[in-house]
């Protein structure tokens, strides 16, 4: 048996452009709310949850699977603008490109006479943008034109606060939550069998996934990099393995990976 541990590692590049995507029983309810949710009078869709549950993964996905069949316009990072990004959404949907002088409130009503189908804004890291900019997607949540999904860490008492503040529109709350083992042993399945390849997905078991899990809580972000660095660690160690260990891998890799990643202190 030879494993490609080099292709493995790019599996769990964090990152939530990665385009080894599998979905999980968490993220495939949320892209099936936000998919059912385009269908409905929506104004609002809040996703919430802990750093590290997939939030940004999600609506990445939802953006690269339907972008092509909805008006979608994605601000991962907390750069929407109530003017400038006003004037680029414009100018995609219509072709045509406002004066830079043009005033805001101008711009609003330009906005309202398009009967076309409503524009879906997806921003994430929402915890990150002022009160003021939140007033006015407030404000553009109140045009017809405008469905807005955003995405905030729920921390503290933000996710609460987000609601509280737009508590008048008519909205719909997806919360994710960390993956227990048994889904950490599913999504980590899931990305070896991109693959091809059951050797590899055959090499970590139960005990392997309980201590994974151990480790990271079930943060996803955690997870990716925990398994980004064990595969490291086998590919540095034992480069071209055959017949390795006969069996599932030994906890002490996990164990070796976590010290180095200072999960845990020798």
């Amino acid at each position: 048996m030879s494993l490609d541990l080099s292709a493995a590692k790019a599996l769990f590049e964090d990152s939530e452009a990665n385009r080894f995507y599998v979905d999980i029983p968490g993220t495939r309810t949320a892209l099936s709310k936000l998919q059912n949710a385009t269908k409905n009078p929506f104004k609002i869709i809040l996703i919430y949850g802990r750093p590290g549950t997939g939030k940004s993964y999600v609506v990445h996905r939802f953006f690269e699977n339907y972008h092509t069949d909805l008006p979608l316009f994605y601000f991962p990072e907390p750069v929407f603008d109530p003017h400038d990004s006003l004037l680029d959404i414009w100018e995609t949907i219509t072709g045509k490109r406002p004066e830079p002088s043009i005033t805001r409130q101008a711009l609003l009503e330009q906005f309202k006479t398009r009967s076309a189908d409503p524009v879906y804004i997806l921003l994430d890291e929402a915890q990150m943008y002022s009160e003021a900019q939140l007033e006015w997607i407030r404000i553009l949540s109140n045009l017809p034109v405008f469905k807005f999904i955003i995405v905030i860490h729920d921390i503290k008492d933000e996710a609460l606060w987000a609601r509280d503040h737009f508590k008048t529109r008519t909205f719909e709350t997806i919360e994710l939550g960390y993956l227990s083992a048994e889904q950490i042993g599913e999504y980590i399945n899931k990305k070896f069998l991109l693959l091809g390849n059951l050797e590899l997905s055959n090499l970590f078991g139960k005990t392997n996934f309980k201590r994974i899990y151990k480790l990271t809580k079930g943060n996803l972000r955690d997870i990716n990099r925990l398994m980004h660095r064990i595969l490291e660690i086998l590919e540095w160690r034992m480069t071209g393995i055959k017949n390795f260990l006969g069996g599932h891998l030994k906890n002490k890799y996990i164990e070796m990976a976590a010290l180095d990643l200072k999960m845990i202190h020798g």
